[in-house]
């Protein structure tokens, strides 16, 4: 598990998909009002409406996105205080066969102590980067922060 962290001057990443059909909506809207040169139509009476959907969707969609990114960043932060610090012994690693952004999605199976008498065995899914792939080879120990209360929310630190 890792959140989303901005990156600084990469403020148009939020931009362009709010602007643009932000302004695409008061254009609608503009003409809905002062397009006397348009012949009315039924398709002109839902100008409006639509106007109002493109300017206001994108904000909602940026807000929601938003909260999404502040609740994991948190989450993270959280694990990160309460976690217990430990290394865990990777067991095996496979391709899930999602890709984003050209990260591939692994999943771990790891072997993990936590304090008791026997390792914890966790399967974990995560976007890996392919600068980081060659770190991840059965056998290895990766230093790991868990939450005790429920295993398979783990942060893997490579």
């Amino acid at each position: 598990m890792a959140a989303w962290h901005y990156i600084k001057g990469r403020w148009w990443i939020f931009a362009i998909p709010t602007v643009v059909p932000a302004l695409v909506g008061a254009a609608m809207i503009y003409f809905h009002f002062n397009a006397t040169f348009i012949p009315p139509r039924p398709w002109y009476e839902s100008l409006l409406t639509l106007g109002i959907f493109f300017v206001v969707s994108p904000v909602l969609s940026l807000l929601w996105v938003m909260r999404k990114v502040s609740r994991g960043q948190r989450h993270e932060r959280e694990l990160l205080e309460r976690g217990v610090h430990t290394t865990a012994v990777l067991e095996s690693v496979q391709e899930t066969g999602l890709w984003t952004n050209n990260v591939p999605e692994l999943e771990m199976v790891f072997l993990v102590d936590l304090g008791g008498e026997t390792p914890v065995r966790i399967v974990h899914r995560e976007h890996v980067s392919v600068v980081n792939i060659h770190k991840l080879v059965p056998g290895a120990r990766i230093n790991v922060v868990v939450d005790p209360a429920s295993p398979e929310d783990m942060i893997l630190n490579i």
